[in-house]
Parts: structure tokens; sequence; C-alpha cells
């Protein structure tokens, strides 16, 4: 900006360059400049930001690759939802197994439980029909019929938990 005459020996025009302080808004020196703190590092030491760089980028990946490596541990061992066990829709893990194989044995021993259940329901409906023509003794024909079925029932139960302990070779409980 002009600040004296002109070549010509006149005054600049004081509109035109208006350089009064108070109503300054432009940058009037180069220390209003200034530099964004990314750029005021690299400044400073180039070679120590430039391997701040390298060393972040390279650290980042390492702990990505680490990350990748434990999420595919815990789906191997825990599955899709490690929280629960055999979710519905789940992909199963190592630690699944078990509860899945139990839950489908328990299926089949529930099916299994619910047909002798109905099948004693069945029996008993019609003994105890038939008890009931025992006039005043039917009760104790009943609760004979009962405490008979519940010895059975003991024994029977008795006699496969030895079956399953020999199959899987589990010594001492049959001994």
């Amino acid at each position: 900006m002009p600040s004296g005459p002109l070549e010509d020996g006149s005054q600049p025009d004081r509109d035109k360059f208006d350089n009064d302080p108070d109503t300054d808004s432009g940058i009037s020196e180069l220390s209003d400049l200034s530099i964004p703190a990314t750029l005021q590092a690299f400044l400073d030491s180039p070679r120590r930001f430039v391997l701040g760089a390298v060393l972040t980028a390279f650290l980042e990946s390492t702990f990505g690759i680490v990350e990748i490596v434990i999420d595919g541990f815990l789906l191997v061992l825990a599955g899709s939802e490690p929280s629960t066990f055999d979710a519905p829709g789940e992909t199963l893990g190592i630690a699944d197994i078990p509860v899945k194989i139990a839950g489908d044995l328990g299926g089949v021993g529930e099916s299994i439980g619910d047909t002798l259940i109905s099948t004693v329901r069945t029996i008993n409906g019609g003994i105890f029909e038939a008890a009931g023509a025992a006039g005043p003794l039917s009760p104790i024909v009943v609760t004979v019929i009962v405490v008979g079925e519940i010895v059975v029932a003991l024994v029977l139960f008795r006699r496969i938990v030895y079956i399953v302990a020999d199959l899987l070779q589990l010594g001492g409980l049959t001994e």
C-alpha cells in the first residue's frame, strides 16, 4: 500500500487505500498468520514427523491383525454369539457342541419320557376305574399300585444308569 506521495507528487486517495489502524480488516504482517499444528510439527522436525507417521501406521496395522486373530479364535471357541450357548441361528463354536448335543439328547429323552408317562396314565386309568369297584378298599388298591409303579421305575432307572456307566467305562459306579 502506498505510504506517502505518489510518483506524480500527489497524495494517494485515502478512500482507496484506507490504512487507518482502527478499521484495518486485512493482514498487516506475516506474524498474524497461524500455521496448523500438524504442519508446525512437520516444520519443527520432519524426520520425527515421518517416523511417527510410519510407526503409527505400523502399530495400527499390527493391532488390527491381532484383533482379527483374536476374533477368529473367539469364533472357533465360543461361536458367533459368545454370551449364549447354542443360540438360535448362531454359528456354533467348540464350547457350544456339548450344549447342542445335550439339547438334542434331551429332546429325544423328552419325547421318550412323554411317551412313557402317557402310557402309564393310560394303563393307570383303566386300573383306577377297576379299583373303584373295590368300594371302600379302593384307596388301598390305588396306593399299592402307585407304590409298585414307583419301585419298578426306580429299579429300571438304576439298571439304565448302570448300563450307561458300563458303556462310558466309568469304573467304580457298578462295582
